[in-house]
């Protein structure tokens, strides 16, 4: 009866425990996620503005002032991006921060 009664109470304590401690690490987990896809994301534009960069030149060299002009655009364009991804990336990494302060102070 004793060993019923406690694999029950066990079993309540975990249904209860576990979400609660799945919530706590999913937010560092989140912000680890988001920091690494942010970083895809700068390399990503980063090789597309060089190929942009790239094409650009070669439309100079060719004499096509419409061709630059739309290479232009999209290096402007990639830039903007990665501008917008490395302000992601400085809030993912001062939320990751928090997130590690908070869980510090929960453990003293």
């Amino acid at each position: 009866m004793n060993r019923k009664l406690a694999l029950a109470l066990f079993g309540a304590v975990t249904l209860v425990a576990l979400p609660v401690c799945y919530a706590q690490g999913g937010d560092a987990a989140k912000d680890t996620r988001d920091i690494r896809k942010d970083r895809q994301d700068i390399r990503q534009d980063k090789r597309e503005r060089r190929e942009d960069r790239r094409e650009m030149r070669q439309d100079i060299k060719k004499g096509d002032a419409q061709g630059a002009r739309k290479e232009r655009q999209e290096i402007r364009k990639d830039t903007r991006d990665i501008r917008k991804d490395k302000r992601d990336l400085r809030e993912d990494r001062k939320d990751r921060r928090e997130d590690r302060r908070e869980e510090r102070r929960e453990q003293k």
